[in-house]
């Protein structure tokens, strides 16, 4: 199964500048405050993180999470 879906956000620019200079820049960082708020809610699966993440390994998943306080 292939999907995938654009979504547009309109964020306030000072906001954007705050929050787009972490690392990956700002959708990087929405598209792993999904998965993360996805994970905790029980919607996604680990294997379901991984794929919208890109990761390639379990114990990758395992890592991010841990790093974000998602056990």
């Amino acid at each position: 199964m292939s999907w995938k879906m654009e979504i547009t956000i309109y964020i306030p620019e000072g906001l954007v500048r705050s929050l787009g200079q972490g690392s990956g820049g700002l959708s990087r960082r929405t598209l792993e405050a999904l998965a993360i708020d996805g994970y905790r809610s029980g919607e996604l699966t680990e294997e379901l993180v991984r794929r919208i993440l890109g990761q390639g390994t379990r114990m990758q998943v395992h890592e991010f999470l841990k790093e974000h306080d998602v056990f």
